[in-house]
């Protein structure tokens, strides 16, 4: 059941375990790829025929700078232990310590096409599907923001995560809601090395 951002989720008498990984969706790694490969390629093309103009030069410098963010900033696992939270993005990895994360919450996918005035309403049909949700976002002491995947998890990884949190950093509070049953685990897809 959802939860409202006071109360923290308990997942009941489970035990911690050792470490826990939650990936990112292959399609969310691909699309952060291919936009600033598509940018950089339109933009390289724009001022290889016309020399130097402004709108060619100014995708092809978005398109670095985003391709910069992704392969430096954009996740691809998180691995969870009792040190804390290790992040993988292409090309470096980021640990933030349990001591400096204040909560663990969730990102809201937006959902792209409908205006929200249209999709509410006591004349409109209920949406049948779960709200869709995003992936785990940690904040830290510094009031900062770190993406740990870019997709929600299922509710068997969520229950042994926050299980864990609470015994591996009693003070970081877990607001994130608990997934919907349909919500396939993030290991699915990835090759397991154990």
């Amino acid at each position: 059941s959802p939860l409202n951002h006071s109360e923290p989720y308990t997942a009941g008498n489970l035990a911690a375990v050792k470490r826990i990984t939650l990936y990112s969706s292959w399609r969310g790694v691909g699309i952060s790829v291919l936009s600033p490969l598509i940018l950089i390629a339109v933009g390289t093309l724009g001022l290889s025929g016309d020399g130097w103009v402004w709108l060619p030069a100014l995708l092809l410098a978005l398109g670095l700078v985003l391709l910069t963010v992704m392969l430096f900033d954009s996740p691809i696992r998180a691995d969870f232990d009792g040190t804390g939270i290790e992040r993988h993005m292409p090309l470096r990895s980021h640990v933030i310590v349990w001591e400096d994360v204040m909560v663990l919450e969730r990102f809201r996918k937006r959902r792209v096409g409908v205006p929200r005035w249209m999709s509410v309403g006591p004349d409109r049909d209920p949406d049948p599907q779960p709200p869709a949700l995003g992936g785990l976002v940690a904040l830290t002491l510094k009031r900062r923001r770190y993406l740990l995947v870019n997709r929600g998890e299922s509710q068997t990884e969520f229950d042994s995560l926050v299980t864990s949190v609470a015994e591996w950093a009693p003070d970081a509070v877990v607001r994130a809601t608990r997934p919907h049953a349909s919500v396939t685990p993030t290991t699915l897809y990835h090759r397991h090395s154990d």
